[in-house]
């Protein structure tokens, strides 16, 4: 055999390994779903043609509720199926609203602004106009409203029920200011928290209040305990979990108490890292990310997420490969957000997907299941659902 034909064989033999080689790495892609983002599991996300577009000043902001998700923007809100369909629509005009809500109950305002809107998955509940500007407003998943207004240097603080109706108007006329406040699921304490920088250290402080007279008649102002918090921690959130115990999220710690008795701090987790968001699973657990490692302290590793039951034993934890911007949580499951990257993971830490966007995100929720999530940009929001084949995922533009 001559040379020449040799090396003809040779490079035959060459190209056909090639060949083999290209078409097992385009099966590989195929099947685990890396094809132009798409999820690095098995499964992949398919864009769906439920988009909802808006100009980046519409302020336009979506929660997640039990059958669908709140479109609030500063001309009104709307309530949408996991279909894209419009269940509900209310108009009216603000320019800077912030939305608040929980599970089918939703409520839209402005700061230091003077109206409440308040929804459930139907419509418009109610709307309340105050004389001072609104701070703060939380809703339980009852749908009560706890909300702190301002006055000049004095604080009202109200609780209303799903009908509108005021349960309770605490007035608060000392230095130290309300920040944030809750109502237990229940419908019978009132959590309002505050924070004093009169001294060398930030103090905070949490008072307890009875809303139902029949509990608070044998308490001045209805209040039967308080909590005070760490000096020099900044308190920055409260929330009422199962059993009406109060979870509070400062700067340097997270901790549970105990709203019956003496009030006492059950256990307190001491945070090593920046807290870069936390999403609460349930009133049964809740999920940290975890930034940067503080200086001098024991820190975990940074963008990982630790899961957590109320006994603060550890149920899971997933690390990720970029900074954490947010959590959102549904379905016993969180979305992790990443600049350009979402990721649903169990309670347990169990990866149930994760795909690649092109545009950076804004906010992430489940719809209806942990298979459909709506993801929305700077102007575009789209319903991406789960799919067994693999597809191309794109961002919204």
């Amino acid at each position: 055999m001559s040379k020449i034909a040799l090396t003809r064989r040779v490079k035959i033999a060459i190209f056909m390994v090639t060949v083999v080689a290209a078409v097992a790495l385009l099966a590989y892609i195929i099947i685990s779903g890396n094809l132009l983002g798409a999820s690095s599991n098995t499964y992949g996300m398919r864009e769906t043609e439920i988009r909802f577009k808006y100009d980046f000043q519409s302020c336009a902001d979506f929660g997640s509720g039990t059958s669908g998700a709140f479109y609030s923007t500063k001309d009104g809100m709307k309530y949408i199926g996991a279909d894209g369909s419009e269940l509900m629509s209310h108009t009216y005009t603000l320019i800077s609203p912030v939305f608040v809500h929980e599970g089918d109950y939703g409520a839209v305002y402005e700061h230091k602004g003077k109206t409440l809107y308040v929804y459930d998955k139907n419509g418009l509940l109610y709307n309340k106009t105050f004389d001072g500007g609104i701070l703060a407003v939380s809703m339980n998943a009852r749908g009560y409203t706890g909300i702190i207004t301002q006055a000049g240097e004095f604080y009202d603080i109200y609780v209303y029920n799903d009908k509108g109706i005021a349960l309770k108007k605490y007035i608060y006329r000392e230095s130290p200011f309300p920040i944030s406040v809750d109502v237990s699921d229940d419908g019978r304490i009132l959590a309002v928290a505050f924070l004093d920088f009169g001294g060398v250290d930030i103090t905070s402080k949490t008072i307890l209040i009875y809303i139902n007279q029949s509990e608070y008649i044998n308490y001045a102002d209805g209040i039967f305990g308080s909590i005070n918090g760490n000096s020099g921690q900044y308190l920055g959130m409260i929330k009422f979990m199962n059993g009406n115990n109060l979870l509070a999220v400062s700067d340097a710690e997270i901790a549970l108490y105990n709203t019956t008795g003496s009030c006492e701090k059950k256990w307190s987790y001491s945070l090593g890292n920046k807290l870069s968001a936390i999403s609460f699973i349930g009133t049964n657990g809740f999920a940290v990310a975890l930034g940067k490692p503080f200086i001098n302290k024991t820190a975990e590793a940074e963008n990982s997420v630790f899961f957590y039951d109320l006994t603060l034993k550890k149920t899971g934890e997933y690390l990720c490969g970029g900074e954490i911007l947010g959590l959102s949580s549904g379905y016993g499951s969180v979305l992790i957000e990443e600049s350009k990257k979402i990721t649903a993971v169990t309670k347990e830490g169990k990866e149930l997907w994760s795909f690649n966007t092109t545009q950076d995100i804004k906010s992430a929720q489940f719809i209806d299941n942990t298979s459909t999530v709506l993801i929305s940009s700077g102007n575009e929001a789209v319903i991406y659902k789960l799919a067994k084949t693999a597809v191309t995922t794109e961002a919204p533009e």
